[in-house]
């Protein structure tokens, strides 16, 4: 797998950046699955609840598969809400 880099945290503010919010759960969530990290280290660098990290990790597995409909590729729409980051990890 390839390297996932981690927003810094003045960089995800959901308040301001909504996109980039989503970007950060989701390198938070592939860092996690790659095994570069563990729930905790991640909790503890970003100061996140290990809960939290659990729901976001849950809820990227059970949505995984919708990125793949019908023919089994992504469509344009679906490549556009997603960062660079996420797709470099394939």
């Amino acid at each position: 797998m390839g390297k996932v880099h981690i927003i810094p945290r003045e960089e995800h503010s959901h308040v301001q950046a909504p996109f980039l919010y989503a970007e950060f759960k989701a390198q938070v969530v592939l860092e996690i699955l790659s095994g570069a990290k563990t729930t905790a280290e991640v909790c503890r660098e970003h100061t996140l609840s290990a809960q939290v990290v659990n729901h976001w990790k849950t809820e990227f597995i059970q949505n995984a598969p919708k990125l793949f409909q019908s023919d089994g590729r992504v469509t344009q729409s679906k490549r556009g809400s997603l960062s660079w980051s996420v797709w470099s990890v394939a």
